[in-house]
């Protein structure tokens, strides 16, 4: 099973534009009154990036420490100024209760077992504060690699779809979102289809979650 800092060493960049949704909120950022964003399993920084630009204070962590060490290259070419990278385990964030008016995670908390996604919903709840905003993007059931390669539990995977297929990925309903996120006001919560440029599916499915801390 490789580890990310090698698929990063090995492809690069993998993903380089912002997803839509989070430039869909940057208004909801604004009109909740956030200044500091956690951007939980950053990678080499395509949020991190649009953030800095548009004012954030801005925090990313993940757990490559290959990723973050090409993301603080980009940065330094960019002269942002001081943005807070660490390498960590999103199970175990390393920020006082409260910290954080936004997290961000997206396309991160598939990449687990369900223990350790429940330990990581629970983590990002406690670094934000109260009515503080969660963006989150993940698997949904109905993605085209739903039920490939190798079930390790209940709707997770190990896929072999690249360019991370050998790595855990669990596909997620709306209960179990709902479950992992009791404490939040969920705002929205879209599952949408689209085509997949970067995965070897015909398809991508994902769910949208848009939450205020309650």
């Amino acid at each position: 099973m490789s580890d990310w800092d090698s698929i990063y060493r090995e492809q690069g960049m993998i993903q380089k534009e912002p997803k839509q949704f989070i430039i869909d909120n940057i208004k909801t950022l604004r009109d909740n009154d956030v200044k500091r964003v956690l951007d939980v399993g950053c990678g080499t920084g395509r949020h991190v990036t649009l953030l800095v630009d548009e004012g954030f204070n801005v925090s990313g962590m993940d757990k490559s420490g290959k990723a973050i060490e090409m993301l603080g290259a980009i940065l330094a070419d960019k002269e942002a100024g001081d943005v807070e990278l660490k390498v960590g385990d999103f199970t175990q964030l390393e920020y006082p209760d409260g910290s954080f008016d936004a997290v961000l995670c997206n396309s991160v908390i598939q990449h687990a077992m369900m223990e350790d996604i429940r330990k990581a919903a629970s983590e990002i709840t406690r670094v934000l504060r109260k009515n503080g905003i969660l963006l989150l993007s993940t698997l949904s059931t109905s993605d085209d690699a739903y039920g490939m390669g190798q079930e390790l539990e209940d709707n997770t995977y190990i896929t072999g779809v690249a360019p991370d297929g050998d790595v855990p990925h669990h596909f997620f309903t709306k209960q179990e979102l709902h479950d992992l996120f009791t404490g939040f006001e969920i705002l929205s919560l879209e599952e949408k289809t689209m085509g997949s440029s970067l995965r070897d599916v015909e398809k991508m499915s994902q769910w949208f979650l848009t939450g205020r801390k309650t």
